[in-house]
């Protein structure tokens, strides 16, 4: 998955949880600019073992130099399956996750801008 850093980091952790909320890892982040960045887990669990197969959650802690908690923004891609109206919203249901319209950076056709 992608994130986006609000503000420049000096630290953080990435907690990788499965679908009962157990931490099965945790990576120690180093320092990053404000702006994109993708993490990836290798299924490696905290003893060292590959995980099972299935879902996990990825949750990331990030701090400033000021040892402020930055907003870290979740980035997804995939394809749009359907559009919505919900409580005076536009929402696309993307591969699944419904995701307000004002969210959206891009869209493609085909991998096109």
């Amino acid at each position: 998955r992608s994130v986006e850093f609000a503000d420049d980091i000096i630290e953080g952790t990435m907690i990788i949880s499965d679908v009962e909320g157990n931490i099965v890892d945790v990576r120690e982040l180093g320092g990053f600019e404000a702006g994109e960045y993708s993490f990836n887990w290798d299924g490696v669990n905290v003893l060292g073992t590959q995980s099972e197969a299935g879902i996990y959650a990825i949750t990331i802690e990030a701090y400033n130099r000021s040892e402020e908690l930055v907003k870290v923004t979740p980035l997804y891609t995939g394809t749009v399956q359907g559009v919505s109206y919900k409580d005076g919203e536009t929402m696309l249901d993307i591969d699944g996750i419904m995701v307000p319209f004002a969210n959206i950076r891009n869209i493609t056709n085909n991998g096109e801008s």
